[in-house]
């Protein structure tokens, strides 16, 4: 059985970003997620939230072995070209693919 975590990035600054990638790999998960959302719904006067595939092309440069990922990519959120060149963002960095659920819904 693989077991995979969900980070949560709402209001989430990178730093604290990659201290729990690196804790999820060091416990010995198997895979990080993260959500692919453009604004926190709980918090606007907070940092945001960081956009999913830049996150994930950073973390993939400071973990070695867990599978990582966006829960669900919204393809709505972005044009197609540049959807499939963020994508391949994380697995240039690491030389690993990625995996992602999506989502077309408007």
């Amino acid at each position: 059985m693989k077991i995979d975590v969900l980070l949560i990035p709402m209001s989430a600054r990178y730093a604290e970003m990659r201290e729990a990638a690196l804790a999820v790999e060091d416990a010995g998960f198997d895979g990080l997620w993260t959500w692919d959302h453009l604004r926190d719904p709980d918090d606007g006067s907070g940092p945001g939230v960081p956009e999913a595939l830049t996150a994930l092309a950073a973390l993939a440069e400071v973990t070695r072995r867990v599978t990582l990922g966006p829960l669900v990519l919204n393809v709505s959120n972005r044009h197609p070209g540049l959807h499939r060149r963020r994508r391949q963002s994380p697995h240039s960095v690491r030389g690993r693919a990625t995996r992602a659920g999506v989502d077309g819904r408007a």
